[in-house]
């Protein structure tokens, strides 16, 4: 198991609260713990030697250094943090242990089930670009969206990708080349993203589902894009949706002939829908068709669709993200957010689109609410002390489902 892998042991069970979908609001900040950093979980900062809020080659310099100095040393107080053993002495075992907090891996990268910390470390560690990741997520769509890859009856497409961003390997060859310069300057950069198509994106149309508007190119982003695109995210492809983000059953019509549509499907069971209305967002993420998705949420749009593809779902506060530039349903409701296949990933996308935007005025509400990174809080003890219940009448008596039940309450308890 490489450096990264253990490291991401070590938090594994951030991953497993991942089945399910969470509604976060603002915090008071007199609640808040500062943070160590504004884009890693404390994991990767709280051993940094260097002040730069993360672990790097320049902090194991300063470790190897310091090997054999003793808590009597004058020094000690620059270099205890990292004496992991509490042997009072800094050993070539506290430099293993300090060199397990970079994000950094250099074995074999799988893009399936690839979280951001498996792709940076990788892209750091220069085992591939973000080209490369981008466009094998690409030749996945090309491959799977659309392609009917159930045989089971009543098996359909996913039918979850409505556009594919021509400019995107142009925008990873730039996060490319960011990273050769200046290193890894955020958590997405170089990530790829799916939106849900009602969000605006000025190099790809916005149907919002639908084929009555298949020729709705805009001149600017969302906000929330915005946000995205400042952090080196890749802008990948629009997911499809019930058209204008009404209804649960993810049916659109866009680019389809008048009169027809098409229905997104669950990759967990293609007969089945893969919830609404960001369905089209759900099932990529869940097929691996992107690294990461964003939906919105009137009733349920986010939430639904994260529950039935087994991701994270995060419904913000109504004024903790811009809704300005996204195609609304009801703005006394509407919200955006990220839908990941873990927590880590989705406190990490929600950072990258929080903030006051003067083109909605409901986010001023949340000036002095918000944390410096949602990430402070994935810490491993998050869980301790903790008490999570289910209602054992809902499992059904299904031989598998019930074993992986098992199997799921005991990572729990763990």
């Amino acid at each position: 198991m490489t450096s990264t892998k253990r490291a991401i042991a070590t938090i594994a069970v951030l991953g497993t609260v991942a089945a399910g979908a969470v509604a976060t609001p603002a915090v008071a900040l007199d609640t808040v713990e500062p943070t160590t950093a504004s884009m890693l979980a404390p994991f990767y900062t709280e051993l940094d030697l260097t002040g730069d809020a993360q672990v790097t080659t320049d902090d194991l310099g300063v470790a190897a250094d310091a090997i054999g100095t003793t808590a009597d040393d004058a020094a000690w107080s620059s270099v205890s943090v990292i004496d992991l053993d509490a042997s009072g002495e800094i050993t070539v075992s506290d430099v293993a242990g300090l060199a397990q907090r970079m994000i950094y891996d250099d074995g074999e990268f799988d893009l399936i089930e690839a979280s951001t910390i498996d792709m940076q470390a990788a892209m750091n560690a220069g085992v591939t670009t973000s080209v490369e990741i981008t466009q094998e997520y690409m030749d996945r769509i090309d491959f799977y969206d659309t392609a009917l890859v159930d045989d089971q009856e009543g098996g359909r497409p996913l039918n979850s990708i409505i556009t594919v961003s021509d400019a995107a390997l142009a925008a990873a060859a730039e996060a490319d080349a960011v990273r050769a310069a200046d290193g890894m300057t955020s958590m997405l950069l170089g990530v790829p993203i799916a939106l849900k198509d009602n969000y605006n994106t000025y190099d790809m149309v916005t149907t919002a589902g639908c084929g009555c508007w298949n020729l709705n190119q805009t001149a600017t982003d969302a906000t929330m894009v915005e946000g995205l695109r400042a952090d080196g995210a890749i802008i990948l492809a629009k997911a499809s949706l019930d058209e204008f983000a009404y209804g649960f059953t993810s049916q659109f019509s866009s680019f389809q002939p008048v009169g027809e549509s098409l229905y997104i499907a669950s990759p967990y069971d293609t007969t089945q829908t893969a919830g609404g209305s960001s369905g089209g967002t759900g099932a990529a993420i869940a097929a691996n068709l992107a690294g990461i998705g964003f939906g919105t949420d009137t009733g349920g749009s986010i939430r639904v669709p994260s529950s039935y593809n087994q991701l994270v779902g995060i419904r913000p506060t109504v004024g903790l993200a811009s809704r300005d530039g996204i195609v609304p349903l009801a703005l006394s409701q509407d919200t955006g957010g990220p839908m990941a296949r873990s927590v880590l990933d989705a406190a990490v996308a929600l950072d990258a689109v929080v903030g006051v935007d003067a083109g909605d005025p409901i986010t001023s509400t949340q000036a002095g609410l918000v944390p410096e990174s949602y990430t402070s809080y994935l810490d491993a003890g998050s869980l301790e002390g903790v008490r999570i219940g289910y209602v054992a009448s809902m499992l059904g008596d299904n031989t598998t489902t019930l074993r992986l039940w098992a199997d799921a309450v005991a990572t729990f308890e763990a």
